[in-house]
């Protein structure tokens, strides 16, 4: 006679998490006074299930952004972030508030969109997601001042 089989429970698909400790800069609105570029940056990306990526875009308010690319999951886990999410590597955007796309306008928002599953499509202005994927958020808001851009 065998042992008894232990039956494993499924994995029950949680959603990534953007900490807003690893967000540069930290700040959701940002005033911007000249020329120079920004970089925004999610320095680490989390979810509580071990995927082997997660999937990100990068869109403008003003539908002239719009990328999107994944992330792995990182070789160095040591521990689990806050006890409960695996640590995925960092991401970067360069904005500069002075390309043509922006340099006339009073304020832009971009928004990163995290996905544990892939898009189905990504659009200048929005995401579609797979069947059963999560999605989280993070916008930053540029209130472009006039003058920025002259100098």
């Amino acid at each position: 006679m065998s042992p008894p089989i232990e039956p494993v429970p499924p994995e029950i698909n949680q959603p990534p998490y953007i900490d807003p400790d690893r967000i540069l800069p930290g700040e959701e609105i940002i005033t911007v006074t000249s020329g120079e570029e920004i970089t925004l940056e999610a320095s680490q990306l989390f979810d509580p299930n071990a995927e082997p990526f997660l999937f990100y875009a990068w869109i403008a308010e003003g539908g002239w952004l719009a990328q999107n690319a994944r992330t792995s999951l990182s070789a160095d886990q040591g521990d689990l972030h806050r006890d409960l999410y695996y640590r995925f590597d960092g991401i970067s955007l360069q904005f500069n508030p002075c390309n043509p796309n922006v340099r006339d306008k009073s304020s832009e928002t971009i928004f990163l969109y995290v996905s544990d599953r892939s898009f189905v499509e990504v659009t200048n202005t929005t995401v579609t997601l797979e069947e059963g994927a999560y999605l989280e958020v993070w916008a930053w808001v540029f209130q472009i001042q006039p003058g920025a851009c002259t100098q």
